[in-house]
């Protein structure tokens, strides 16, 4: 078995919300939290203390982009970033890689056309094993509103 993240497959990309020289921004297939994001090193790399200065220069830029974008387009209040990679080490093999998980969290429910979103745990630790909430109408219409967003800003990364 692979890394899941050096073997995209065309699936995955339907989802590639953005891509910068060292990064790739993905809307997440689970949905419990809305925006619900993974930001991928587009380089095998097991640890973060491996990223190189670039690296973690263009991750703050990012980070910035995210979180201003998903307050301004989804009416996120705060965020939940994590970078666990704990699934490598469950195979006989493990192959580490290098990403991170945002979780937008919201004081008032979001809305996406006549559908809302609550975040009933807002304010506390956000919960692992959560139900997507979200239909595939809505969550293509995050995927073109965020593709939107960046794609007028990701020269500035």
């Amino acid at each position: 078995m692979g890394c899941e993240f050096c073997d995209f497959t065309d699936k995955d990309v339907e989802d590639l919300l953005f891509e910068t020289k060292h990064w790739k921004i993905f809307l997440s297939k689970e949905q419990a939290y809305l925006g619900r994001s993974v930001v991928v090193l587009n380089r095998h790399c097991s640890h973060l203390s491996l990223l190189t200065k670039v690296e973690w220069e263009e991750l703050q830029k990012i980070i910035k982009k995210i979180e201003a974008n998903y307050k301004k387009y989804l009416g996120a209040t705060h965020f939940n970033w994590t970078c666990l990679m704990n699934d490598a080490y469950k195979n006989e093999n493990p192959e580490p890689h290098v990403h991170l998980h945002v979780r937008p969290r919201y004081a008032f429910p979001p809305k996406i056309e006549d559908n809302e979103y609550p975040d009933p745990n807002f304010g506390h630790h956000y919960l692992s094993k959560s139900t997507d909430m979200l239909p595939d109408s809505d969550r293509e219409k995050i995927v073109y509103r965020l593709r939107e967003a960046f794609k007028r800003e990701v020269e500035n990364v």
